[in-house]
């Protein structure tokens, strides 16, 4: 996930604000894997904060009708979507997390593509995959599987 944007505004939360990570589990209980940069998250606690964050690429790139249109980009960060993403053809082994931008936190957010990057995140709970093997099983059997 790459966050980009037309407008470059830095915030700071006031409190925290909601948001989801689409990732994969890991071994260990409770814990996931980002797919794209690797980081790994526990529920429940917050991610290391970002050190040098952001590191903003201004990028320059031709409009179809030959204007110019700037857009910044972030790469480092606990990148992120403001709302639940989209479940269409999402892999049956990813797991959507509903997470927590802290009090304090530094974030970007990005309006044409409903995303937010930040220097620090928690995990807080699942959201289902609808997806998954388990949800599909409980679709099937009409009642939860433990």
């Amino acid at each position: 996930m790459c966050w980009t944007s037309n407008t470059l505004k830095k915030r700071i939360v006031e409190n925290t604000v909601t948001c989801y990570k689409i990732c994969t589990p890991t071994s260990t209980a409770r814990r996931y894997k980002s797919l794209v940069q690797k980081y790994i998250y526990d529920i429940g606690k917050i991610s290391p904060k970002i050190k040098e964050f952001p590191q903003v690429n201004p990028l320059d790139p031709d409009n179809d009708d030959g204007r110019s249109l700037l857009t910044y980009n972030i790469v480092e960060g606990y990148h992120s979507y403001a709302h639940l993403p989209s479940t269409k053809g999402l892999d049956s082994e990813c797991i959507i997390i509903k997470c927590l931008i802290p009090k304090d936190a530094v974030y970007y957010y990005s309006k044409e593509h409903d995303e937010y990057v930040s220097d620090k995140i928690m995990f807080f709970e699942e959201v289902e995959n609808p997806n998954s093997l388990k949800a599909k099983l409980m679709r099937l059997f009409k009642k939860p599987i433990k």
